[in-house]
């Protein structure tokens, strides 16, 4: 069993090895007390964004069609008035 599958059965949402990862390519380098630290503090984070990823999508039904679509004038788009 590598060490992400024990995390993972442990209940960990975040390796230590990928949070070291993502660390780094921010330009942060952290001891292991600090990973541990981190992934703790995120923890609850990641388990509510798992929750919010299992409700369906609850999409309203357009009114109108959409297409066919044109796009705006660029004085439109800038809140200008066309010369």
């Amino acid at each position: 069993m590598s060490p992400d599958d024990r995390e993972k059965e442990r209940g960990w949402p975040l390796s230590a090895r990928k949070l070291a990862k993502i660390a780094e390519d921010l330009g942060f380098h952290f001891d292991d007390a600090d990973l541990l630290a981190y992934r703790q503090l995120l923890a609850g984070s990641l388990e509510a964004y798992s929750v919010l990823d299992q409700l369906p999508e609850a999409l309203p039904q357009p009114r109108y069609p959409r297409l066919p679509a044109r796009r705006s004038a660029r004085s439109h788009d800038l809140g200008l008035r066309p010369n």
